[in-house]
């Protein structure tokens, strides 16, 4: 699909690239807000 044309290519790869990142950003904060929620939780029992 991209082998004729390498500009194309880079750009998709830095677009998932990026997406991914942040994905990864976002489940960090999920799981930080979780461990969060369970010590608080855990305290208040």
């Amino acid at each position: 699909m991209y082998g004729d044309n390498p500009d194309a290519l880079a750009k998709a790869t830095s677009a998932l690239k990026n997406t991914w990142s942040a994905e990864e950003q976002l489940r960090g904060s999920w799981m930080a807000g979780l461990k969060s929620g369970w010590g608080e939780w855990a305290e208040s029992a």
